[in-house]
This record gives structure tokens, C-alpha cells and sequence, in this order.
């Protein structure tokens, strides 16, 4: 008889929710079964993410699970497209996605307006979004505002140490070692949750033939915290931001209207056209009957 070879089992990843470090493809391992959770809560969303990239959703979703206690109030800012926003809510979460594309705010949008009716949050989830923003400083700071004293933030963005100001990105930049220790100086120094461990790491994702991986920045409000100053200069610069970037999405906008009247009105003559010539063939059949 023969005897079954025994076989050890397979080593299982441990899943690391330490913030404030570059996330690794050990991580994406790890994070399997999350992603198929994101897959089950979010199927049409997930349907349309990179299958590389989505590990850093995964990351925070995990990251929050593990941290805020269900029924919290938590807002995806640049949550457009975000499978963490639909799956949070329904393990249970007060979940409030805004974006340009949602609901045309940013976060100085949400901040203002959270100014006006006192309204803070337990989380803020923000998944690869500040690389998009000109001013991370300011950004950084208005999340931290709109926290309730205890909150947590959850950031992840793109990230390559080689990479230096002119290089190609497929952002506005791409963050290193020292870009991020420079964001987080803009906060509170106990304000950082987990000490900062970014180090640099093969490049793992391609995207648009730029190489780089995914960083996690994560930090939270203690109690009794004043709000961060932030000068009425920054505020007015990233308003005349928003608003040129509204005006061109306008001016964008319109041109592409006016593209689609005149392809309209191209199309309705073609349409005219033909219905005069068929009119015509109509006639000349109906006398050719009566010869």
C-alpha cells in the first residue's frame, strides 16, 4: 500500500495594516480575499478597476475595518469609482462619497461647506488622489479639519524614489521618501499614527509606460486638538484654482456641445437630402404608373 507523501502547507501572507510605509506585492498577496470581498460588495465598480492597482483600495478597506467601529460617519474624498465607498456601506458604515464627478466638490468644497454645518467625521478614505492635487499641503490640512477629534484619515498615493520634478508621471507628481516627509510636516507631529517607514522599493505597477508603486499615509486627530492654520492666501489660491479648473472644464464642455450641434445639424441635412430625393423617386414611380 502506498503511502501518501505529506505535504506542508502552504505559508499564509499575514496581512500588515501598518500605515505610513510603501505597500508591497506581498501585500496584494495578502490582501486576496479582501479584494474579493470588494468583488462581492462592489461588483460593477470593481469591474472597472486595473486588477494591479485595486490592492491599494483593499488596503484601506481592511485599514478601516480594522480601526473605526461600524456605524461611523466616513467620506471618500475623490471617491468617484471607488469600490471601498459602496462596500463600506453595506458592512454597515454612514458612508458619504463626494467628488467632481459626483457632486462637483473637492475637498475644499467639502471643507467649506462642513465649516457651515459643523459637520465631522469619524474617517476620511482617500485612495490615490492627493497626487492629483496642486497644493497637498493645504489638502492634508483640510482633511485633518474635517476629522472629529479621534478620527482617522486613510490615504494611499503613487510613489517612486527615483523620480524628481520633469520626469514623466502619470499625475502631478509622484511621491519619494522626502516629498512625503515633507507633506506630513504639516501636520501634528502626534498626529501620525504609525511611524513613517517609507522606503524605496522596486517599481511594481506600469501604468501609461510610467513604473511605481502605491504608498499608504495615515494619520488621525487626538482629542482636544486645535484646527491647523491654514492663511486666508492658501484658500484663495486653491479657490482660483478650482474655479480655472472649472472654467476649462466649462469651456471644454461647450466645445464639445457645439461639436455635437454641429454634427447635428450635418446630419439633419444629410437627412433632408434624402428625404427630398426619395420624395422625388416617390413621384417619378407614381407617374410612370399612370402612363
Amino acid at each position: 500500500m502506498e503511502h501518501m507523501r505529506e505535504t506542508s502547507p502552504m505559508p499564509v501572507t499575514q496581512l500588515d495594516l501598518t500605515g505610513n510605509r510603501v505597500l508591497t506585492p506581498e501585500d496584494r498577496s495578502a490582501l486576496a480575499a479582501s479584494i474579493d470581498e470588494l468583488r462581492e460588495l462592489s461588483p460593477e465598480i470593481m469591474q472597472r478597476k486595473i486588477p494591479e492597482a485595486v490592492f491599494q483600495n483593499a488596503f484601506i478597506y481592511e485599514q478601516v475595518k480594522n480601526a473605526v467601529p461600524a456605524g461611523s460617519s466616513i467620506i471618500l474624498i475623490g471617491g468617484y469609482e471607488d469600490p471601498i465607498g459602496p462596500a463600506l456601506s453595506a458592512r454597515g458604515y454612514s458612508v458619504e462619497i463626494t467628488d467632481p464627478n459626483v457632486d462637483g466638490r473637492d475637498a475644499l468644497a467639502v471643507w467649506l461647506d462642513a465649516r457651515t454645518t459643523e459637520t465631522r467625521y469619524d474617517a476620511i478614505v482617500c485612495c490615490s488622489v492627493i497626487e492629483h492635487v496642486p497644493n497637498d499641503g493645504l489638502f492634508v490640512r483640510l482633511l485633518y479639519q474635517l476629522l472629529k477629534p479621534g478620527g482617522s484619515a486613510f490615504l494611499t498615493t503613487d510613489f517612486s524614489e527615483g523620480w524628481t520634478e520633469g520626469l514623466p508621471a502619470p499625475d502631478l507628481r509622484l511621491y519619494t521618501v522626502a516629498s512625503l516627509n515633507a507633506l506630513i510636516s504639516h501636520l501634528p507631529e502626534d498626529s501620525i499614527v504609525d511611524q513613517p517607514s517609507w522606503l524605496a522599493l522596486p517599481e511594481y505597477f506600469d501604468f501609461d509606460g510610467v513604473r511605481y508603486c502605491f504608498a499608504s499615509i495615515t494619520f488621525f486627530r487626538p482629542q482636544n486638538s486645535p484646527d491647523l492654520e491654514i492663511a486666508s492666501e492658501e484658500l484663495f489660491e486653491a479657490l482660483s484654482q478650482g474655479a480655472s479648473e472649472m472654467g476649462r472644464t466649462i469651456a471644454t464642455y461647450r466645445r464639445e456641445i457645439d461639436g455635437l450641434y454641429k454634427t447635428v445639424a450635418i446630419q439633419q441635412t444629410i437627412i433632408e437630402d434624402q428625404q427630398a430625393r426619395l420624395e422625388r423617386v416617390t413621384n417619378d414611380v407614381k407617374k410612370k404608373r399612370f402612363w
